[in-house]
């Protein structure tokens, strides 16, 4: 998941930082000046999409199965209990698909001035779900009856799913059993990581420094993540209007490398 040759084209977007560098905000070379803007840029998304990535995660997450401790009282009442478990657990998955309808609904409408980072989220969303579906069913543990139940709403003609990323990672990562704040704290990783490899491409920094850069973000992105669990999806929110401004701007750029 963390993966930044994971396919779902993560390596296009600049999230803002090719902007940043053609406006001055961000310069060459300046090491000091990188940081201070992904930390802001961070910042952003977790205050934006961090709660939804937990709250999809939560929704999401497997049913407790049956202990090998639990199994007793003969082969009737053991019959009765997990057929009373499997209806629970189907019910529980469609309440938690719901909340994550809703929730990316939430998604559609933070990011509908940004068209740019909305498109980014959709098209990043949808290949993870697609990719979560083909290479990851079937393997191990893995839990894909919620993301069929969301691939199938986001096929419909009407589709009620739209698939940001935020959510979809959410809803992958609670499939593969990952804790919730577990899962918010690897979209900032993500997020950071991400940034830092645009800019090293934009020849911000060289790979060396960005590696710096990332590690010295390692307190602030624990720190983050656990002020955006504690918010609930109703106040996520853009924290930087700088950070909106320069994905906003992304497609006014004279020249550019980066789709957004």
């Amino acid at each position: 998941m963390v993966d930044n040759l994971l396919p779902i084209g993560g390596f296009s977007h600049s999230q803002g930082l090719e902007s940043a560098l053609q406006s001055g905000t961000v310069r060459k070379g300046d090491e000091a000046g990188l940081a201070s803007f992904l930390k802001m840029l961070v910042q952003n998304v977790a205050y934006q999409s961090g709660p939804l990535v937990h709250g999809a995660a939560q929704a999401l997450a497997r049913p407790h199965r049956v202990s090998a401790s639990g199994r007793g009282g003969g082969m009737q009442g053991r019959g009765a209990e997990e057929g009373g478990q499997a209806r629970a657990s189907v019910e529980g998955r469609t309440v938690g698909v719901a909340r994550a309808v809703e929730l990316d609904n939430v998604a559609h409408v933070l990011l509908a001035g940004v068209p740019t980072a909305r498109n980014a989220s959709l098209a990043m969303g949808r290949n993870l779900l697609r990719l979560a579906r083909e290479s990851f069913a079937g393997e191990g543990d893995f839990d894909a009856d919620a993301l069929k139940e969301l691939s199938e709403a986001s096929r419909s003609r009407t589709p009620a799913l739209r698939g940001h990323f935020s959510v979809v990672f959410g809803a992958v990562c609670a499939a593969g059993g990952l804790g919730a704040h577990e899962a918010l704290h690897m979209f900032l990783f993500s997020a950071a990581r991400d940034a830092l490899s645009a800019a090293t491409r934009l020849n911000v920094v060289g790979p060396l420094a960005a590696q710096r850069v990332l590690r010295g973000l390692s307190a602030d992105l624990e720190a983050l993540s656990a002020e955006a669990a504690a918010l609930p999806a109703c106040a996520a929110g853009a924290a930087s209007p700088l950070a909106g401004l320069l994905q906003a701007s992304h497609p006014q750029l004279c020249s550019r490398l980066f789709q957004s």
